[in-house]
Protein backbone atom coordinates (compact mmCIF):
# COMPACT_ATOMS: atom_id res chain seq x y z
CA UNK A 1 0.00 0.00 0.00
CA UNK A 2 1.36 3.46 -0.96
CA UNK A 3 2.02 5.55 1.98
CA UNK A 4 0.15 8.71 1.82
CA UNK A 5 2.45 11.76 1.86
CA UNK A 6 1.88 15.76 3.73
CA UNK A 7 1.65 17.35 0.95
CA UNK A 8 4.51 19.56 1.73
CA UNK A 9 6.28 16.62 1.89
CA UNK A 10 4.18 15.44 -1.51
CA UNK A 11 5.00 16.04 -5.32
CA UNK A 12 2.82 18.28 -7.12
CA UNK A 13 1.47 15.29 -9.33
CA UNK A 14 0.72 13.32 -5.98
CA UNK A 15 -1.30 16.28 -4.57
CA UNK A 16 -3.53 15.80 -7.63
CA UNK A 17 -4.95 12.61 -6.92
CA UNK A 18 -7.70 12.80 -4.75
CA UNK A 19 -6.45 9.38 -2.50
CA UNK A 20 -3.51 11.29 -1.36
CA UNK A 21 -4.73 14.50 -0.79
CA UNK A 22 -8.17 13.70 1.25
CA UNK A 23 -6.36 13.49 4.38
CA UNK A 24 -4.88 16.92 3.87
CA UNK A 25 -8.26 18.65 2.99
CA UNK A 26 -9.59 20.89 5.47
CA UNK A 27 -11.83 23.45 5.96
CA UNK A 28 -11.33 27.14 6.82
CA UNK A 29 -13.84 30.09 7.67
CA UNK A 30 -12.95 33.75 6.15
CA UNK A 31 -14.81 36.76 5.90
CA UNK A 32 -17.42 36.45 2.67
CA UNK A 33 -15.98 36.78 -0.25
CA UNK A 34 -12.26 36.81 0.87
CA UNK A 35 -9.76 34.99 -2.25
CA UNK A 36 -12.79 34.94 -4.98
CA UNK A 37 -10.96 38.13 -6.52
CA UNK A 38 -7.36 35.46 -6.96
CA UNK A 39 -9.36 32.33 -7.21
CA UNK A 40 -12.56 32.80 -9.55
CA UNK A 41 -13.29 29.22 -8.91
CA UNK A 42 -13.03 28.87 -5.60
CA UNK A 43 -15.11 26.22 -3.63
CA UNK A 44 -17.17 27.67 -0.80
CA UNK A 45 -20.66 27.81 1.19
CA UNK A 46 -21.87 30.78 2.89
CA UNK A 47 -21.84 30.53 6.60
CA UNK A 48 -23.87 34.14 8.20
CA UNK A 49 -21.57 36.57 7.28
CA UNK A 50 -18.90 34.36 6.11
CA UNK A 51 -17.99 31.47 4.11
CA UNK A 52 -16.90 27.91 4.80
CA UNK A 53 -13.67 27.31 1.96
CA UNK A 54 -11.76 24.38 2.01
CA UNK A 55 -7.41 23.94 1.53
CA UNK A 56 -4.93 21.08 1.25
CA UNK A 57 -2.11 22.40 3.75
CA UNK A 58 -0.02 21.45 6.49
CA UNK A 59 2.86 23.20 9.19
CA UNK A 60 6.14 22.61 8.18
CA UNK A 61 8.81 24.74 10.15
CA UNK A 62 6.08 27.04 11.84
CA UNK A 63 5.13 27.78 8.77
CA UNK A 64 1.61 27.61 7.13
CA UNK A 65 1.80 26.09 3.85
CA UNK A 66 -1.84 26.23 1.58
CA UNK A 67 -3.26 25.58 -1.45
CA UNK A 68 -7.08 26.67 -1.49
CA UNK A 69 -9.61 24.03 -3.01
CA UNK A 70 -10.99 25.43 -6.02
CA UNK A 71 -13.88 23.76 -9.02
CA UNK A 72 -10.60 22.80 -11.41
CA UNK A 73 -9.09 20.25 -7.87
CA UNK A 74 -12.78 18.89 -8.05
CA UNK A 75 -12.68 18.29 -11.37
CA UNK A 76 -9.26 16.59 -11.21
CA UNK A 77 -10.54 14.32 -8.37
CA UNK A 78 -13.44 13.55 -9.82
CA UNK A 79 -15.22 14.18 -6.58
CA UNK A 80 -18.28 16.30 -5.88
CA UNK A 81 -18.27 18.60 -3.81
CA UNK A 82 -20.29 17.16 -1.04
CA UNK A 83 -17.25 14.78 -1.25
CA UNK A 84 -15.40 17.60 -0.41
CA UNK A 85 -17.43 18.46 2.43
CA UNK A 86 -17.73 15.23 4.33
CA UNK A 87 -13.90 14.82 3.90
CA UNK A 88 -13.18 17.98 5.53
CA UNK A 89 -15.35 17.37 8.38
CA UNK A 90 -13.84 14.00 9.02
CA UNK A 91 -10.85 15.30 9.13
CA UNK A 92 -11.54 18.17 11.38
CA UNK A 93 -12.75 15.53 13.80
CA UNK A 94 -9.16 14.60 14.09
CA UNK A 95 -7.98 18.27 14.37
CA UNK A 96 -8.27 17.99 18.16
CA UNK A 97 -10.14 20.98 19.02
CA UNK A 98 -9.51 22.27 22.55
CA UNK A 99 -10.97 24.98 24.93
CA UNK A 100 -8.42 26.92 26.95
CA UNK A 101 -8.90 29.29 29.73
CA UNK A 102 -7.51 32.76 28.47
CA UNK A 103 -5.05 33.17 31.45
CA UNK A 104 -3.40 30.04 30.22
CA UNK A 105 -2.56 30.61 27.11
CA UNK A 106 -0.94 33.29 28.02
CA UNK A 107 1.03 31.68 30.32
CA UNK A 108 -0.38 32.91 33.85
CA UNK A 109 -2.15 29.60 34.63
CA UNK A 110 -3.86 29.75 38.04
CA UNK A 111 -3.88 33.69 37.84
CA UNK A 112 -7.56 35.23 37.38
CA UNK A 113 -6.56 38.32 34.96
CA UNK A 114 -10.99 38.49 34.13
CA UNK A 115 -13.62 38.61 36.95
CA UNK A 116 -15.91 35.80 36.97
CA UNK A 117 -18.59 37.51 34.88
CA UNK A 118 -15.73 38.43 31.69
CA UNK A 119 -13.82 35.50 31.88
CA UNK A 120 -12.67 34.41 28.48
CA UNK A 121 -11.81 30.69 26.59
CA UNK A 122 -9.89 30.13 23.76
CA UNK A 123 -10.63 27.60 21.19
CA UNK A 124 -8.23 26.37 18.01
CA UNK A 125 -7.16 22.81 17.04
CA UNK A 126 -3.77 21.19 17.85
CA UNK A 127 -2.04 23.56 15.05
CA UNK A 128 -3.76 26.46 16.05
CA UNK A 129 -3.83 27.23 12.20
CA UNK A 130 -7.41 28.28 11.01
CA UNK A 131 -9.03 26.99 14.16
CA UNK A 132 -12.13 29.52 13.67
CA UNK A 133 -13.42 26.71 11.46
CA UNK A 134 -15.13 25.00 14.42
CA UNK A 135 -17.94 27.62 14.20
CA UNK A 136 -19.65 25.74 11.95
CA UNK A 137 -19.22 22.72 13.86
CA UNK A 138 -22.07 22.30 15.93
CA UNK A 139 -21.44 19.09 18.20
CA UNK A 140 -17.73 20.30 18.74
CA UNK A 141 -19.57 23.69 19.58
CA UNK A 142 -22.11 21.69 21.69
CA UNK A 143 -19.35 19.68 24.17
CA UNK A 144 -18.00 23.14 24.75
CA UNK A 145 -20.81 24.88 25.81
CA UNK A 146 -21.83 22.39 28.31
CA UNK A 147 -18.61 22.66 30.16
CA UNK A 148 -19.60 26.70 30.36
CA UNK A 149 -23.21 25.50 31.46
CA UNK A 150 -25.15 26.24 27.92
CA UNK A 151 -25.63 29.16 25.90
CA UNK A 152 -22.49 30.69 24.80
CA UNK A 153 -21.00 33.95 22.94
CA UNK A 154 -18.54 33.61 20.45
CA UNK A 155 -15.99 36.07 19.62
CA UNK A 156 -14.09 36.10 16.43
CA UNK A 157 -10.70 36.00 17.87
CA UNK A 158 -9.07 36.05 14.21
CA UNK A 159 -9.53 33.12 11.25
CA UNK A 160 -7.67 30.74 14.22
CA UNK A 161 -9.38 31.18 17.02
CA UNK A 162 -12.47 32.08 18.84
CA UNK A 163 -13.02 33.08 22.13
CA UNK A 164 -16.32 31.91 24.15
CA UNK A 165 -18.10 33.17 27.02
CA UNK A 166 -20.43 31.85 28.91
CA UNK A 167 -24.13 33.57 28.43
CA UNK A 168 -24.98 33.45 31.99
CA UNK A 169 -22.32 35.41 33.26
CA UNK A 170 -22.45 38.11 30.74
CA UNK A 171 -25.38 40.45 29.54
CA UNK A 172 -23.44 43.10 27.54
CA UNK A 173 -23.34 42.01 23.68
CA UNK A 174 -22.39 45.63 22.56
CA UNK A 175 -19.82 45.76 24.77
CA UNK A 176 -18.47 42.35 23.91
CA UNK A 177 -18.90 44.00 20.23
CA UNK A 178 -16.76 46.61 21.07
CA UNK A 179 -14.01 44.57 22.30
CA UNK A 180 -14.02 42.72 19.03
CA UNK A 181 -13.98 45.69 16.67
CA UNK A 182 -11.04 47.36 18.99
CA UNK A 183 -9.11 44.31 19.07
CA UNK A 184 -9.47 44.07 15.25
CA UNK A 185 -7.87 47.48 14.73
CA UNK A 186 -5.23 47.41 16.74
CA UNK A 187 -4.27 43.82 17.32
CA UNK A 188 -5.36 41.15 14.30
CA UNK A 189 -3.01 41.73 11.02
CA UNK A 190 -5.31 42.08 8.14
CA UNK A 191 -4.74 38.42 6.42
CA UNK A 192 -6.04 36.88 9.56
CA UNK A 193 -9.04 39.12 10.32
CA UNK A 194 -12.46 37.14 10.51
CA UNK A 195 -15.54 39.47 11.31
CA UNK A 196 -16.44 42.46 13.59
CA UNK A 197 -19.75 40.47 14.01
CA UNK A 198 -20.38 38.72 17.53
CA UNK A 199 -21.98 35.43 17.66
CA UNK A 200 -24.85 33.43 19.77
CA UNK A 201 -24.53 29.66 20.09
CA UNK A 202 -27.63 28.32 21.48
CA UNK A 203 -26.86 25.07 23.07
CA UNK A 204 -30.73 23.37 23.22
CA UNK A 205 -30.78 24.13 19.43
CA UNK A 206 -27.08 23.67 18.34
CA UNK A 207 -27.53 26.78 16.06
CA UNK A 208 -25.45 29.79 15.95
CA UNK A 209 -26.50 33.19 15.26
CA UNK A 210 -25.21 36.96 14.41
CA UNK A 211 -26.16 38.67 17.63
CA UNK A 212 -27.56 41.81 16.17
CA UNK A 213 -26.97 45.64 17.42
CA UNK A 214 -27.90 47.04 20.63
CA UNK A 215 -29.28 43.59 21.10
CA UNK A 216 -28.93 42.20 24.84
CA UNK A 217 -29.44 38.07 25.20
CA UNK A 218 -29.27 36.61 28.19
CA UNK A 219 -30.22 32.94 28.73
CA UNK A 220 -32.73 32.12 31.38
Amino acid sequence: MEESKRPEEAGIDEIYRWENAKKWVHRKVVPAGKNRDCFKEVVYTPFLDLEEQYYIGGVRNDRLITITVTESFLKTWDITKEDLEAQAVENMREDDYRMMPMEDVLGLSGMELFPEQDRLYVVTNHKGVFGAAVITEPEILTEFAAQLGGDTYILPSSVHELLLIPASTQNNADWLRRIVHEVNREAVPENEFLSDNIYYFRAAEKTVEIVPKKQIQRAV
